[in-house]
């Protein structure tokens, strides 16, 4: 079911110089979360509210991790209810990178040296995107109504989620479908 929604809270919080530069280079800009100022790393930079960008789609990811070494501990800590759990179910949600369990689900451990990389989960999640073809949220007009389709059970799901867009406005266009 494809709802329209407003998605407006700190997953749209991003840096950059400009909100034009912060919305139209989201893979590459720094989350602000709380959005303020102070949490922007790169000189010159600012924290915007409101802008296309949105953690849920995975923007920020890139920057986070630029400064971490590949071969980081931390890249290699996911939540599981054991060690092969871990293992196999290694993805960019059970990721818990200071290997603290209060990162993890209820009832799951957070367990280190994986041999999985969260570096590659989202490089393959980037590469899945391009193949997919899909137009990036930053080239469609601001005043659009496709920047305001989510998936969602019901229009309370969807609006509280904004995770799963859908420019298409097709049902289709969701999982599950």
């Amino acid at each position: 079911l494809v709802i329209l929604t407003n998605a407006q809270d700190s997953n749209h919080f991003f840096c950059g110089s400009s909100w034009g530069d912060a919305s139209g280079n989201c893979d590459d800009r720094e989350h602000c979360p709380e959005g303020t100022d102070d949490e922007c790393s790169t000189e010159g930079h600012i924290c915007f509210g409101g802008t296309t960008c949105d953690v849920k789609l995975g923007h920020g990811n890139k920057f986070k991790y630029a400064n971490v070494d590949y071969n980081d501990i931390s890249n290699t800590r996911f939540c599981g209810n054991g060690w092969n759990a871990a293992i196999k179910s290694c993805s960019i949600e059970t990721h818990c990178p200071s290997g603290f369990s209060d990162e993890c689900p209820k009832g799951l451990s957070c367990y280190g040296g994986l041999k999985c990389n969260i570096q590659d989960l989202y490089e393959e999640e980037a590469e899945k995107k391009e193949e997919a073809g899909n137009a990036p949220l930053n080239s469609i007009p601001r005043d659009d109504e496709r920047r305001n389709m989510f998936c969602g059970f019901n229009w309370a799901d969807a609006g509280k989620k904004c995770n799963v867009w859908c420019p298409g406005g097709q049902d289709e266009d969701c999982p599950g479908s």
